[in-house]
């Protein structure tokens, strides 16, 4: 029998973590990271869906760049440095998907001295035999990255 390996284990980990929890580890995960990320000259920021903006509390500005709009961008502080949170839907969740304009959020990112980026996502099925932590293969999605500009 395979041996179950620290990858899979931590797949399985955070398919099983609620939004909450998720955001709770990733706050957990910055502040433990946030001083080896500046000794490397690292700026950092999360991308984070509708279920983070409770976590992220700070000065918030969305930023004007060739792409257009960016998404509202909150800076924040964990350990004395700034981390930046990007939630790609907008506030309240108001961009859909298929809407989202990724490359100004990127390049503004980017305006801001940004050099990695932690993002978290989620996806739901329509089965509701399918509940939260099951591991699934897709074998059909909706492709929403065509007919949009997909790169600088």
């Amino acid at each position: 029998m395979p041996s179950i390996t620290p990858t899979f284990l931590t797949l399985w980990a955070w398919l099983t973590l609620s939004i909450h929890e998720v955001g709770r580890f990733v706050l957990q995960m910055l502040w433990f990271f946030t001083s080896e990320w500046n000794y490397m000259g690292m700026q950092v920021s999360v991308i984070g869906g509708s279920g983070f903006y409770r976590f992220f509390e700070g000065r918030t500005e969305i930023k004007n760049t060739p792409y257009g709009e960016s998404s509202p961008i909150t800076e924040f502080q964990v350990n004395d440095e700034t981390v930046f949170f990007l939630p790609r839907h907008g506030k309240g969740h108001s961009v859909p998907p298929h809407l989202v304009n990724y490359r100004a959020n990127i390049y503004a990112l980017r305006e801001l001295d940004v050099t990695h980026i932690v993002a978290t996502n989620a996806v739901g099925s329509c089965r509701t035999e399918m509940e939260a932590g099951h591991i699934v293969v897709p074998d059909q999605l909706i492709d929403s990255t065509v007919g949009r500009a997909s790169t600088f």
